[in-house]
């Protein structure tokens, strides 16, 4: 979906975060935060928030600095974590997506791939009806 907007992958421990945000939304590309555990840099707060101000042109506080925003900026945060605890003002301000495949879910999965390769009219009904 991104891969021809420029998307750059980063990590809120690298050193030069700030600096490629600060970019991303200026310049108007996505970027990733890859591997997020319950911690997130307090600098994002503004961002997630949606906390935009308008004078002539919409722009954000980003720490002590204030970044004109492209209007094709997007931000992702990703996590390893099945279920992060983040706060509710996290949590709120966030489009959270799990993919976390159950036990009971992946069985489903497996008998219907199975049901399909060797009945495959039953699978087809079970999807129909």
């Amino acid at each position: 979906m991104e891969s021809k907007s420029n998307l750059k992958i980063l990590s809120m421990r690298d050193r030069d975060f700030l600096k490629y945000i600060e970019l991303a939304i200026k310049y108007g590309y996505p970027i990733l935060f890859k591997d997020n555990d319950e911690y997130i840099d307090p600098i994002i707060l503004n961002i997630l928030s949606k906390n935009i101000h308008n004078q002539k042109n919409l722009f954000v506080k980003l720490g002590d600095k204030e970044i004109d925003i492209d209007p094709n900026f997007r931000m992702y945060l990703t996590s390893r974590l099945p279920n992060p605890k983040l706060s509710t003002f996290h949590f709120g301000r966030s489009i959270v997506i799990n993919y976390t495949v159950t036990l009971k879910g992946l069985e489903e999965q497996l008998l219907s791939v199975l049901v399909k390769i060797e009945r495959r009219e039953l699978e087809e009904m079970r999807v129909n009806h």
